[in-house]
């Protein structure tokens, strides 16, 4: 039986795309001469996220036996940057992701207050789609340029992590992220991208939450007094689902010359694909 839930998917399943994607499109309406072919394969190529803040978390209530009212975020998303090129076109957005904080105050209701918990910024590949857009780059408020991380080549990694991917790895992060496009769940992209098998292809973010996952081991082994700031990565090649994946991470030195002036204290780091021996994440800082 077909069970439709809170307006979205069969048994749950949100729809694709989501609510932000629609409103704002894959490219933007302005640059665009003619309406954009719906078929068009998609692929995300870059990431960054950069946090302002500790997640903020509910608090327990005067009885200590419930929480108070949830924590309550909003979206907030621009474009930066539209780029046609031979292969498609480079679409580059913002979402910043910001706290509706609750403040007291003397009248009789509280005061709102937006603290921005994390800005996201992605690139995203619309194969096919060169003729007909019209490039454009955001006036004001540009984000610092991609850092490339160099990779040492004269030792060993600080730390290395191993990953089989499960056979329903992409179905559970598209129920927990939302991200329910169909490419996750059946062999349509493997088969485009003429892969050896037949596989779903694996989402990037559940790629990079991964190497998360190694981070956070890393330091909690070594440097506990330490806490993420910022990551971000270049998706060079599929991961499909199944697969097993290698993270590898050096600390160094390097001085990252981003708008919030980090901390020297810096992980660049490589992700290896077992199964089709590529660098599969590279860039990544």
């Amino acid at each position: 039986k077909n069970v439709s839930c809170g307006g979205g998917n069969s048994y749950g399943i949100r729809q694709f795309p989501p609510p932000m994607m629609r409103q704002m499109g894959v490219v933007p309406k302005f640059c665009l001469r003619s309406k954009l072919p719906i078929e068009l394969p998609v692929l995300h190529t870059w990431q960054s996220i950069t946090w302002h803040r500790p997640l903020p978390m509910p608090s327990l209530g005067k009885n200590k036996q419930q929480f108070d009212l949830p924590v309550e975020t909003k979206l907030q998303g621009r474009f930066i940057s539209v780029v046609p090129k031979s292969v498609g076109t480079f679409v580059t957005n913002e979402t910043s992701i910001l706290w509706e904080n609750n403040k007291p105050s003397n009248s009789e209701k509280n005061e709102i207050e937006e603290e921005r918990i994390c800005t996201l910024r992605s690139t995203a590949l619309v194969l096919g789609l060169r003729d007909g857009v019209m490039p454009y780059e955001a006036a004001e408020n540009l984000p610092p340029p991609h850092k490339r991380s160099e990779i040492p080549t004269d030792r060993s990694p600080d730390y290395e992590w191993s990953y089989e991917t499960t056979s329903v790895q992409a179905l559970l992060y598209r129920v927990a992220s939302g991200d329910s496009n169909s490419i996750h769940v059946d062999t349509s992209a493997s088969v485009a991208l003429g892969a050896s098998e037949a596989k779903p292809l694996l989402h990037g973010l559940c790629t990079l939450g991964l190497v998360m996952r190694a981070i956070m081991n890393f330091l909690s082994e070594k440097y506990s007094n330490l806490f993420v700031q910022h990551i971000e990565c270049k998706f060079a090649k599929p991961v499909w689902v199944g697969d097993e994946i290698g993270v590898k991470l050096w600390k160094t030195q390097m001085p990252l010359e981003t708008e919030d002036k980090f901390s020297k204290n810096i992980l660049v780091f490589t992700v290896h694909n077992h199964n089709t021996d590529e660098i599969v994440v590279d860039q990544g800082v």
